[in-house]
C-alpha cells in the first residue's frame, strides 16, 4: 500500500468510526440531545410520547447520508436558538471527500495511460 492509499484508508476509517460513535450515543440515549431541547423549546417529559419514538429514529436515518444530516442541520440552526454540531458534519465530508480524491488519483492516471494505448 503506498502512502496516499494508507491516508486514504485513515480518512475513511476515521469517518467510518465517528459515524458509528455517534451511531452508539444516540443508541444509548432514551431522550433526545440537549441542543434538540433547545431547538423544540421543551424537556423531553414535554415530547407527547407519541412523537417520542419518531423523533429518536430520525438521527439514524440521518447519519447515514451527510447531504440530509447537513439540511436537517441548516433547518434547525437557522429556524431556532440551538446550535447543532456542525463540527461532526464537517470533519466527516472533509475525511471523506480526502479520502476519495486520494483513492482515485491512481485510478485516474491508469485510465488515461489505457486510452492512449488503444
Amino acid at each position: 500500500m503506498n502512502t496516499k492509499t494508507k491516508i486514504a484508508f485513515g480518512c475513511y476509517f476515521t469517518a467510518i468510526f465517528a459515524q458509528a460513535a455517534a451511531g452508539v450515543v444516540y443508541l444509548s440515549r432514551d431522550a433526545f440531545m440537549p441542543y434538540h431541547a433547545v431547538a423544540v423549546g421543551m424537556s423531553w417529559q414535554e415530547v407527547p410520547a407519541s412523537l417520542q419514538l419518531l423523533i429518536l429514529t430520525v438521527p439514524f436515518v440521518l447519519l447515514t447520508n451527510y447531504a440530509a444530516m447537513s439540511y436537517a442541520m441548516a433547518l434547525v440552526d437557522m429556524n431556532t436558538p440551538a446550535e447543532p454540531p456542525w463540527a461532526f458534519v464537517i470533519c466527516g465530508v472533509f475525511l471523506t471527500v480526502t479520502a476519495c480524491v486520494l483513492s482515485f488519483k491512481k485510478r485516474k492516471a491508469w485510465f488515461r495511460s489505457s486510452l492512449r494505448s488503444e
